[in-house]
C-alpha cells in the first residue's frame, strides 16, 4: 500500500466519523475503480453513520462515497452530482471525438479528475456526470472540443442507448471458481488465469481479488484488467459430462 493509498483511508475515516458525530451527510470526490476498492476493503470499520456508492447514474464506473443515512440521522440527502449535456455548435462540421478528447477538454480549462465521474460519449457528444459545484463553470466555459465548437446545458435524463450495455455470452466450465470463468472468459490457460490474480489485475465488486478460488455468486462484477468487465449471471445448466453452463454478461 502507497501513500497515497494510507491517505486515502485516512481521509475516509475523516469523513465518515465526521458524519457520524454531526449528523451531517458528507461526501467524497469521484473515486476511481482502485480508490473504490480501498473504500470497500475498509467500509465494514467505518463509523456507524452508513455510507452509499453513487455515481449518477445505475452501473457507473466513477462514484462517489455518501457517509450518512436514513437510518442514522432521520432525514435523506441527494448526491451534489448534475450532468452537463456537450453537444455540437454546428452539428455539420464535427471531428470524431471520444472520451479522451472530452476529458481533455476538461482539463484544458482547469478541471480536476477527481470533481468529474463517468464521461458517456457517442462519438460527437458527451454526457458528463460531475460534482454540482462545477457544473455550472463547466457549462459556461466548455466551448470547444478539438476543432469542434460546443454548446453545454443542464440535463437531468441520459439516454439509455449512450449508457455502457451489456451482451449476455455463455460457457462451459468445471466450477464457479473465478479462476476457472477467466480461464474460458479471456481465454488463458489456468496457470495464465491464476497469474492474473497474483498481479492483481482482477477485482470483484469494485475490490481487488487475490483469492482465485472465490465462488462467484450471482450478480457478481468481474473487471478484468486488458480484457473488460463482465457480470456473472449464474448457471443455466449441466452438460452431459458434468460441466456447467454458466451465462455472464460483457460490458461493451
Amino acid at each position: 500500500m502507497d501513500d497515497s493509498d494510507e491517505f486515502l483511508i485516512k481521509r475516509l475515516n475523516e469523513l465518515s466519523d465526521k458524519a457520524w458525530k454531526n449528523s451531517q451527510y458528507l461526501f467524497t470526490d469521484f473515486l476511481n475503480e482502485s480508490q473504490l476498492a480501498i473504500y470497500h476493503s475498509i467500509e465494514k470499520k467505518l463509523s456507524p453513520a452508513g455510507s452509499t456508492v453513487y455515481g449518477g447514474y445505475e452501473g457507473a464506473e466513477r462514484c462517489m462515497v455518501r457517509f450518512g443515512s436514513m437510518e442514522a440521522f432521520g432525514y435523506e440527502e441527494g448526491f451534489p452530482i448534475k450532468c452537463v449535456y456537450v453537444q455540437p455548435l454546428i452539428a455539420k462540421f464535427v471531428d470524431e471525438l471520444n472520451h479522451r478528447d472530452f476529458l481533455g477538454a476538461l482539463m484544458n480549462i482547469g478541471i480536476e479528475r477527481d470533481v468529474v465521474g463517468d464521461l458517456l460519449t457517442d462519438g460527437t457528444s458527451c454526457y458528463i456526470l460531475c460534482e454540482d459545484k462545477i457544473a455550472d463553470f463547466i457549462t459556461e466555459n466548455l466551448d470547444q472540443v478539438k476543432h469542434t465548437h460546443m454548446k453545454c446545458s443542464l440535463t437531468e435524463t441520459i439516454p439509455d442507448q449512450i449508457r455502457p450495455g451489456t451482451v449476455m455470452e455463455e460457457t462451459q466450465t468445471a466450477s464457479e471458481r473465478i479462476d476457472a470463468v477467466v480461464s474460458k472468459i479471456c481465454n488463458l490457460s489456468r496457470s495464465e488465469s491464476v497469474e492474473m490474480f497474483r498481479t492483481q489485475k482482477v477485482s470483484v465488486n469494485g475490490r481487488v481479488c487475490e483469492n482465485n478460488t472465490y465462488m462467484l455468486k450471482t450478480g457478481d462484477v468481474m473487471a478484468i484488467r486488458g480484457y473488460g468487465k463482465f457480470r456473472f449471471a449464474g448457471i443455466s445448466g449441466t452438460t452431459r459430462k458434468g460441466k456447467l453452463n454458466i451465462k455472464y454478461e460483457k460490458f461493451i
